[in-house]
């Protein structure tokens, strides 16, 4: 008794390849399949960019009270900048 064995090959495009089947639609179908393919990676993009479900840190404030809190964020750093003090100035004078 015979037995077959059937192997399946999976063989890739290459974008050359896929490009030349594209060049092959008309123009129609072209720019549906451009269309589609955009989407589909911008769907992939938006889930992959979702970290949480959690609302946002700052959902609670509205924009002028976030605003605000930008505005002193920047009032601080130009206020009370943070700056590497020299060693001889931090050291106790020793006599």
């Amino acid at each position: 008794m015979a037995t077959a064995e059937v192997h399946f090959v999976t063989m890739s495009m290459t974008a050359d390849e896929i490009l030349e089947h594209v060049r092959a639609l008309s123009p129609d179908e072209r720019r549906q399949f451009v269309e589609r393919v955009v989407h589909e990676d911008a769907d992939e993009r938006k889930e992959a960019m979702k970290l949480t479900d959690k609302a946002p840190l700052w959902a609670d404030l509205t924009d002028e009270e976030f605003d605000a809190f930008q505005e002193g964020l920047r009032r601080a750093r130009r206020e009370l900048p943070m700056r590497a003090v020299p060693w001889e100035r931090c050291s106790t004078p020793t006599s």
